[in-house]
């Protein structure tokens, strides 16, 4: 009798950094890894002997047998702070204080239209490149469940790291009095690839040459990402595919 063993596909994501405080005390880690730990101390339900048909909440559950939760600690990376991010906000104005370069910038308010009225926009500039040599869509979000004592959102996106590289994620920042820091560590953005494939990566400490060929942005071109990707397309065609060194 012949046993097959199925391999799992698995999709390779390449981590990028030059700082060597930013890769011995933060580097990218699997989500599973950074689950608040709030969540730690809630007690595990017990499981009843005698099931309560008339009324079910009887059974005790909680977020330790949560589905969705679980599920989704199961999938992707988590970028982390990589330094302590203080914020000092009134209506019109924002300081923001960062323990470790590089500094965040702010973009025009005209380039997303009326939308945030009532928040201070922050492009993050991380210190993280990334890389996957297969097409793949990579979801960025908030990683929610870790900054619920901090009233900021970060800002959703999908990124594709065959045609980008860059780690950078946008938060927005109240109009109000208020001050906190985020300290280093802090789980930021979570990014979950679009995919079945199961997800390894791998993470890389350079010297600021090596970092620097790594980068590989949109900027390079005044129409942005449509044209890198159409570019990338046409060498392809060629018979020189982009590949991903």
């Amino acid at each position: 009798m012949f046993t097959f063993f199925h391999k799992t596909p698995v999709i390779h994501l390449d981590c990028f950094t030059s700082d060597g405080n930013v890769n011995k005390y933060t580097p990218i880690v699997n989500a599973s890894l950074t689950k608040p730990e709030w969540f730690n101390n809630i007690p595990i339900p017990e499981t009843p002997v005698d099931l309560d048909f008339d009324n079910l909440e009887s059974r005790h559950r909680n977020l330790r047998s949560c589905y969705g939760f679980l599920e989704f600690y199961k999938k992707g990376v988590v970028i982390e702070s990589w330094c302590d991010m203080g914020f000092k906000t009134d209506v019109n104005n924002f300081q923001c204080f960062f323990s470790s370069p590089p500094d965040p910038v702010s973009h025009n308010p005209e380039q997303y239209g009326n939308a945030f009225s009532k928040y201070f926009n922050l492009k993050m500039r991380s210190p993280w490149l990334f890389n996957c040599k297969e097409n793949i869509n990579f979801l960025f979000v908030g990683a929610e469940w870790a900054l619920g004592e901090y009233d900021i959102k970060v800002l959703p996106g999908v990124v594709n790291f065959n045609l980008a590289s860059s780690g950078n994620f946008f938060i927005m920042v109240p109009r109000k009095q208020d001050q906190y820091i985020i300290p280093i560590g802090t789980p930021m953005v979570h990014v979950i690839p679009l995919s079945e494939k199961k997800l390894k990566h791998k993470v890389h400490l350079l010297t600021k040459g090596e970092y620097q060929k790594k980068v590989n942005s949109p900027a390079y071109s005044f129409y942005g990402w449509r044209k890198i990707k159409t570019i990338l397309k046409r060498n392809e065609k060629r018979g020189c595919p982009f590949s991903g060194e």
